[in-house]
């Protein structure tokens, strides 16, 4: 893997508020996995660290907005480690359940944290590899939808402003 620094955070991985809380929820219910001994771990405590810091970068981001030229940088190898820490922490958690009833919403909300981390570990990792949202070769379900609904409203349109001529 090529040793080229980039960018440690970029404005698209960064999080809303809203969706902190709900990582911030995801952490405080996470708990090693049951009969498995993590003391002195420290891929697991790194894993969560290297979360812990996306998280301040957003915070910081949602105060006031980093000017360019102070983007933090950092080896790209490091980039792909620290992915690999993060997903070390997750893998190795206890599935989340609700405790109960009353539980059930703040279990649903530290279930859409936990999806928010493997989303932006996603990111960073198609970062690293050199590709963008745009020239990623394999598209999902959703995103080919997006693309023929552009198609369809840009032809509706086209003939639309054929029709008013």
């Amino acid at each position: 893997m090529s040793a080229d620094n980039i960018a440690r955070f970029t404005r698209d991985e960064l999080l809303e508020a809203e969706d902190q809380a709900d990582v911030l929820t995801f952490l405080a219910r996470a708990r090693p996995l049951e009969g498995c001994s993590y003391d002195d771990d420290e891929r697991l405590e790194h894993g969560r660290s290297v979360i812990l810091r996306w998280l301040a970068a957003c915070s910081l981001e949602l105060a006031g907005p980093t000017p360019k030229g102070d983007v933090m940088q950092m080896p790209q190898t490091e980039l792909v480690y620290e992915c690999a820490e993060a997903l070390y922490f997750l893998r190795n958690l206890d599935p989340l359940q609700p405790k109960g009833t009353d539980d059930a919403e703040d279990c649903d909300h530290a279930d859409s944290g936990r999806h928010r981390i493997l989303g932006w570990i996603e990111a960073r990792l198609l970062r690293a590899a050199g590709y963008d949202d745009e020239s990623r070769p394999h598209k999902s379900a959703c995103e080919r939808l997006e693309e023929a609904n552009a198609t369809a409203r840009a032809i509706e349109e086209r003939q639309t402003q054929g029709a008013l001529q």
